[in-house]
């Protein structure tokens, strides 16, 4: 009776000291992992290769979406920093509206000449970020010059890892567009025309800017 008491205790605290072991690994573990990312300096840079912008336009009375890009987008006065926003604070952009491509070529001649105003109309649509707050998740403002009027969109951004991602909305009609818009939408009046059977082409334009960073750590 007694060596089966001794044996139970034995294998009780067998356990106990296991458990302790777990713990102490583990404890120790994290403590390493929490210096290695303290003592960690990365320094991020913009990669032109892995950058995209969306906008998206909206047709119809229901306001159905319609998406595209720029084949080109040229920036400007990156710094490689300690983070992305910082990386970016000093960024500038420059967009030609010849560039423009929606996936449809005879959308995007529409477009070029009869909102943008081509070729009469060179000018380039050029940007730069202010005000850029927060961490993985943040506010900036888009110092947007379009059609020679500079107004500021107001962003939402988000940072996932290497990769940020900022959203915005603006008004064609801010910019001195609004001929350009009701040219544009009486040249595609039944393409624009909805389940209502009415013509409408918003004055919204949504964006949506991604961008993954280059990374390097030591």
């Amino acid at each position: 009776m007694f060596f089966f008491e001794f044996s139970d205790l034995l294998s009780r605290k067998k356990e106990v000291m296991n458990k302790i072991f777990i713990i102490v690994i583990l404890t120790f573990g994290f403590s390493i992992q929490n210096l290695f990312s303290q003592t960690q300096n990365c320094k991020f840079e913009y990669d032109p290769s892995q950058t995209k912008l969306e906008w998206t336009a909206y047709k119809f009375t229901e306001k159905t979406g319609v998406k595209g890009t720029f084949d080109k987008i040229t920036v400007t006065g990156t710094t490689k920093s300690e983070s992305i926003q910082s990386s970016m604070a000093t960024a500038k952009f420059t967009i030609s509206p010849n560039d423009i491509n929606s996936s449809v070529p005879d959308r995007d001649s529409k477009i070029k000449e009869f909102f943008f105003e081509l070729p009469k109309n060179q000018k380039p649509i050029v940007g730069t970020l202010s005000d850029i707050k927060g961490n993985s998740n943040g506010t900036a403002f888009l110092i947007l010059n379009l059609n020679g009027i500079t107004k500021k969109i107001p962003l939402e951004y988000k940072i996932d890892g290497n990769t940020i991602v900022a959203t915005g909305e603006l008004d064609v009609v801010d910019f001195g567009l609004s001929k350009g818009l009701a040219k544009l939408n009486e040249v595609c009046l039944e393409l624009h025309k909805g389940a209502d059977g009415k013509s409408k082409l918003w004055p919204n334009v949504s964006l949506k800017i991604e961008s993954k960073f280059k990374s390097s750590c030591k």
